[in-house]
């Protein structure tokens, strides 16, 4: 699902609360005026404010908590980027909190990825495995290199 989607699909869970907080209101002041207002209009009250609202509430809700599914290509570009962003350095559990995916799933990936040759697996002086981008080289080192002839 591309960005435009979801600030859409959130625009309109957010619009339909909106629009109940408006009809809230105009009832309200409806209501103020007229003595039996709740008994007689009880259905279109109903419907104008808290079908939206919890419409646009529950949409909201499932918004937020709903995991991004990624496919293959754009889990393997998450994990490079982050590896990036470490100096070329990640976990599985750094891996498995950021992109919210079960340890095994992550663990799989990086097998996959070293017997590929993109990241190589070491072991640290605490016994953790840390996985080191294969080719890695930072800003600083990058900006440092000479042409090749």
């Amino acid at each position: 699902m591309n960005n435009l989607t979801h600030v859409f699909k959130q625009f309109l869970s957010l619009s339909l609360i909106g629009f109940s907080i408006v009809m809230y209101i105009i009832f309200s002041i409806i209501g103020v005026f007229s003595d039996n207002f709740i008994s007689n209009h009880y259905i279109a009250f109903s419907l104008f404010v808290f079908v939206p609202a919890a419409t646009g509430i529950i949409s909201f809700i499932l918004r937020i908590f709903k995991k991004k599914k990624l496919n293959e290509q754009e889990l393997e570009h998450e994990i490079v980027k982050m590896a990036h962003r470490n100096a070329g350095r990640i976990t599985i559990p750094e891996l498995s909190i950021d992109l919210r995916l079960p340890i095994l799933t992550v663990q799989d990936k990086m097998r996959v990825l070293s017997e590929n040759g993109i990241f190589e697996p070491k072991l640290t002086d605490s016994g953790a495995i840390v996985y080191q981008l294969s080719n890695y080289s930072s800003n600083l080192e990058t900006n440092r290199a000479k042409a090749v002839i």
